[in-house]
């Protein structure tokens, strides 16, 4: 049986974190460099009173990350918000178009259906500048990686993977992992592993209700170790949903805050330059809770349990410590399912092993013509698969999605790409929705690695049973 329960060890920040499993050299030690990114408008927008979405936590998180005296540890900024021309890299001209336009006020002269906004994403005030500051933050995170600025960047208001290329999906809208770089993850299933040449690029975990620290940590790490020896990522993008923390409102797993943070503090080990970024999270306090936790191990400090006085200090009693504890919730994951799935994992990441070892090997050029492989349109591909990438960026609305007649169905042009302007680059580099490392695979799926970038899309993602 392949899946084996790992004994549960207290955490522990390592001052050797710095230095990665492919660097044989000794390097001397060199001060861990975090890029946090932080808006203080954010936790001005609001999906509504009654909506499980709240952006207000990112501001609860913020305080308690100051009030803990983290901000001498990590350089702040305040990112440029993402630009029209910068979201549509990977989103289509007309829905970033009806993104910036659309009001609650005049959402009747247009066709909501189209772009999927409703009860789950609603039309709020401000929209368009809250998508904006969570792609900006990214977006900047990304470039500063990518110039060897930091070691690791942190925006809690991105990871809204779930938006898609011309309509909004569970709870997001700009889709900013997919602007940093062009993978999109998405909750899947086991079988899911990319299409195309994409093929094998990406893994997908579907975990069952009441997952606990100990049963999460026995297979998340070992996968990762696996992913990440034989595709060698030169980044990796960790999308820190807190959906899997027990006691979420929408979620159904049973993480408690060290269960969740030890996954950070795994991924940061590897030390590859590391992309920290937001999702889910419903029950706020407990969300802020975490990221807090997982912001001082990124710095290499174990925060104390006692909350300093912060902003929001009332939210987090009648305790008032820094602590998600696990339920008594029933684990569905067996052994014998878990031992299943890696069987599965292993056997089809076996094709595209990238190295025998650890050596460091050169990055492979991205591969052309890969959007257009005729060979992926055929009809069984198109109607399994989708097609090849340059076919379903072409389509806005699948045929008849939304309507009965045939006449009504709307098929939509190719849109030309989009040049950004030297106005709208910051002050050290323009930046780039490819600036991550090489584009050498797209695939679809939840966790996507390919040679030149890792996503590796935490908790949430992670499971086929989100619940959004």
């Amino acid at each position: 049986m392949l899946y084996e329960e790992k004994p549960w060890d207290p955490i522990k920040v390592n001052p050797q974190d710095k230095k990665s499993m492919f660097v044989f050299t000794i390097l001397m030690m060199l001060p861990y460099r975090v890029a946090y990114f932080y808006d203080s408008d954010v936790g001005n927008f609001s999906y509504g009173a009654n909506h499980p979405m709240k952006p207000h936590r990112i501001r609860m998180a913020h305080s308690l990350i100051m009030n803990y005296g983290l901000y001498k540890k990590m350089e702040i900024y305040r990112a440029k918000p993402a630009t029209r021309e910068e979201m549509c890299q990977f989103h289509s001209d007309e829905y970033i178009d009806f993104l910036a336009r659309a009001t609650p006020d005049n959402l009747d002269l247009f066709n909501k259906e189209k772009f999927n906004v409703g009860d789950d994403c609603p039309v709020f005030d401000g929209l368009f500048e809250f998508c904006s500051i969570s792609g900006g933050g990214s977006m900047e995170g990304a470039a500063r990686l990518n110039r060897g600025k930091c070691d690791v960047a942190i925006n809690y208001a991105g990871g809204l993977h779930h938006a898609k290329k011309s309509e909004a999906s569970g709870f997001c809208y700009v889709n900013d992992i997919a602007l940093v770089r062009r993978v999109f993850p998405g909750t899947g299933e086991l079988h899911d592993i990319g299409v195309g040449k994409g093929k094998h690029y990406a893994v997908n975990v579907p975990l069952r209700d009441g997952i606990d620290d100990v049963t999460y940590r026995s297979i998340f790490e070992p996968l990762i170790k696996t992913i990440i020896e034989w595709y060698q990522p030169s980044a990796i993008v960790l999308q820190c949903g807190g959906d899997s923390l027990s006691g979420d409102r929408l979620g159904c797993f049973n993480l408690s805050m060290r269960g969740h943070a030890n996954c950070v503090n795994y991924v940061k080990g590897f030390g590859i330059p590391l992309m920290i970024v937001g999702g889910g999270g419903y029950t706020i306090r407990n969300v802020a809770r975490t990221w807090t936790f997982e912001t001082g191990l990124i710095n290499q400090t174990i925060l104390g349990p006692d909350l300093p006085f912060n902003d929001y200090y009332e939210y987090y009693g009648p305790d008032y410590k820094l602590d998600v504890r696990p339920s008594n919730m029933y684990n569905a994951n067996s052994p014998e399912y878990l031992s299943r799935i890696l069987t599965e994992i292993y056997s089809s990441l076996e094709p595209t092993k990238h190295a025998p070892s650890v050596q460091m090997q050169p990055i492979p050029a991205d591969i052309r013509g890969f959007d257009d492989d005729t060979a992926e349109d055929s009809k069984e591909a198109m109607d399994t698969k989708g097609g090849s990438q340059k076919n379903r960026d072409e389509i806005v609305v699948a045929d008849n999605e939304y309507y009965d007649k045939a006449e009504d169905v709307h098929m939509v042009k190719n849109y030309s790409d989009h040049e950004k302007t030297n106005s709208n680059s910051f002050s050290e580099s323009a930046r780039d929705g490819n600036q991550v490392m090489s584009n050498s695979a797209n695939s679809v799926g939840s966790t996507a690695v390919s040679s030149g970038t890792a996503s590796i899309t935490q908790a949430t993602s992670l499971s086929n049973n989100e619940t959004k």
